[in-house]
């Protein structure tokens, strides 16, 4: 979860160039995740969300310097969201004008999701093992009904 601009956080001190942010958790059994409705994993990424606060933020930064700077180890056993919809990528030129879509193409940690702005909409890619494909579909129709999934161009597929 990004610390810059969040509500919650001090704004960074004046001058601070470059990323921050923090990974909030939550855990749950593999067995429950994978046998409960998609709700459940957005109630848990929710909750994560909302423990990211000042207290948070500086408990986590203590919790470093004492112990050291952990490395993520990147894995299928976890998933990184991230949301880059205020980056302002979709109003940068090159001069070429306005790009058809600007947003993370790949990152170093696999699975990843981020969402980017795509003219109107929001574009979530997802990376999802093809195993996982058929179930995350089912789930997401469950949750929109027939609406945007009947539409040709909007129906989800593997890329893999």
């Amino acid at each position: 979860v990004s610390i810059r601009g969040n509500d919650r956080c001090e704004p960074l001190p004046s001058g601070y160039y470059g990323n921050s942010f923090a990974v909030p958790a939550v855990i749950s059994k593999a067995k429950v995740l994978c046998e409960s409705p998609l709700e459940y994993a957005v109630k848990l990424v929710k909750e994560a969300r909302e423990k990211l606060n000042e207290e948070y933020v500086r408990s986590v930064t203590d919790l470093m310097v004492i112990k050291g700077r952990p490395k993520f180890v990147g894995s299928s056993a976890n998933w990184l969201v991230a949301n880059t919809m205020r980056t302002g990528l979709e109003k940068v030129d090159f001069g070429w004008g306005v790009p058809m879509f600007a947003g993370v193409m790949s990152t170093p940690i696999n699975p990843t999701s981020t969402f980017s702005r795509f003219r109107d909409v929001m574009a979530v890619p997802l990376w999802l093992p093809s195993s996982a494909m058929s179930r995350f579909e089912k789930e997401v129709q469950r949750l929109v009904g027939d609406g945007c999934l009947n539409n040709a161009t909007a129906g989800m597929r593997s890329m893999l």
